[in-house]
C-alpha cells in the first residue's frame, strides 16, 4: 500500500483537486481581445488629431464630415470653426499647419446639442483599395446622466497622407 495514512491520503486528494481547479479557472480569465489586422487587401492609415472637442464648443452647428485638400477651404472651416470664441483672430488657436501638398485634413462635426455629454471621435481610416472609409464613434448621454446645461458643437478634426479618392463615412454601431 503506496498511503497506509488516511488523513495524508485526504491532504492530497484535496491539493489534487484545487490543483485541477486552478488549472480549470485559469483557462476563463480573460486575455485582453488582441488587434486584429485588416483583412488582405486593406491597410490602417495613421492620423494625427489637429483639433478634438468631444464635449466642446465649434462654431460648426451643422453636422458635417468633410474631406480637406486646400488650405483655402481649410481656412474658411477654420474661421467658421472658431468663430464661437471671444476673439478667434487673437492666437488662442491658431491655424495649424497643415502641409496640403502631401497630407488631407479630415473632419468630422457631430452639429449643435442642446448639452453636454455628446462626443464624437474618428477611431480608424482604412484604405481598402478602391476608397478610404472613415470609421466615426458618436456618443450621446444617458437619461440619467449629469451633463452641462449648455449648447455644443463635438467635432475631430484630422490630418493624414494625401488622398484624392473616394472618402466613404462610417458610423461605428
Amino acid at each position: 500500500m503506496l498511503f497506509t495514512n488516511t488523513s495524508m491520503k485526504n491532504k492530497i486528494l484535496i491539493g489534487v483537486g484545487i490543483l485541477v481547479v486552478v488549472v480549470l479557472l485559469s483557462g476563463c480569465i480573460s486575455q485582453p481581445p488582441a488587434t486584429t489586422p485588416p483583412p488582405a487587401g486593406e491597410k490602417e492609415i495613421s492620423f494625427e488629431t489637429v483639433m478634438n472637442g468631444k464635449d466642446g464648443y465649434s462654431g460648426y452647428t451643422e453636422k458635417a464630415n468633410l474631406v480637406i485638400n486646400d488650405e483655402e477651404t481649410f481656412f474658411k472651416i477654420w474661421r467658421n470653426y472658431t468663430s464661437v470664441f471671444s476673439c478667434p483672430t487673437c492666437g488662442a488657436f491658431p491655424f495649424p499647419k497643415v502641409n496640403f501638398s502631401n497630407e488631407t485634413v479630415i473632419a468630422v462635426f457631430m452639429g449643435e446639442k442642446n448639452t453636454g455629454g455628446y462626443s464624437i471621435e474618428i477611431t480608424k481610416i482604412i484604405d481598402n483599395g478602391n476608397n478610404v472609409i472613415v470609421y466615426v464613434n458618436e456618443t450621446s448621454p444617458k437619461p440619467d446622466d449629469i451633463v452641462t446645461l449648455a449648447l455644443t458643437q463635438p467635432y475631430h478634426i484630422v490630418k493624414i497622407k494625401k488622398i484624392l479618392g473616394l472618402v466613404e463615412f462610417q458610423k461605428i454601431e
